[in-house]
């Protein structure tokens, strides 16, 4: 019952689940900021985690690169995320030290932080985060809403949000595809509202000029 109750009070009752909260916190971030499958994060090291030598010193600051490995993908590719997460990452790595765990290359982003498993790197699963996530949802009000409108929000919404509003900003859609580890064809069949509806002002393209047209006749 106590540990239950832990979501519930306000200001972490214990350092560990202050730390779990934080873990949550960056992961729902990270995740909403790289489009990345819950599985591809979740199986991610430190070692994945690169500076882009390309950017600009004011760039590095923000972005990084994470690599998901073959082995980790869906699609059985590697490929490579450029995402905005630096921050991120470095508020992860400061909630682990607060607990007194380090980060190494080989170690998981997102790890159970559990005294019994703190020391054996093994990365906190998609049942415990889909667990805090519904509890978030409880205790935030937002559930009630989603019921009622008879929607949901899992930990894979994050990437179906990511790809809506990376076309809404007008993102290459095959550029998009690469970063995200998907196709063409598949954004196109998922997401072709999106772009219609976020491109007026191209489908409109000319158009005065046919009501110009159409008002001289």
């Amino acid at each position: 019952y106590m540990r239950t109750n832990e979501y519930l009070k306000p200001d972490g009752r214990t350092d560990l689940e202050k730390c779990k909260r934080a873990i949550f916190r960056e992961y729902m971030l990270i995740a909403y900021n790289t489009g990345a499958r819950p599985n591809e994060l979740m199986t991610m090291t430190w070692s994945d985690v690169r500076i882009n030598p390309q950017d600009t010193p004011e760039q590095q600051q923000s972005m990084r690169l994470l690599r998901v490995r073959s082995e980790n993908s869906k699609t059985g590719r590697s490929r490579t995320i450029n995402a905005p997460v630096a921050r991120r990452l470095e508020r992860l790595q400061k909630a682990y030290e607060n607990i007194g765990m380090t980060c190494q290359p080989t170690d998981f982003l997102f790890r159970n932080p559990t005294p019994a498993r703190r020391d054996k790197n093994i990365a906190w699963g998609q049942p415990a985060l889909t667990k805090r996530l519904e509890h978030v949802l409880e205790w935030s009000g937002i559930k009630e809403e989603l019921d009622r409108t008879n929607r949901k929000i899992s930990l894979y919404s994050q990437r179906h949000f990511y790809v809506t509003l990376r076309l809404r900003n007008a993102m290459n859609i095959h550029l998009l595809a690469k970063n995200i580890g998907s196709s063409v064809l598949y954004i196109e069949k998922n997401y072709s509202h999106v772009q219609v509806e976020s491109n007026t002002e191209k489908i409109t393209q000319g158009m005065a000029k046919v009501k110009t047209l159409e008002e001289q006749d």
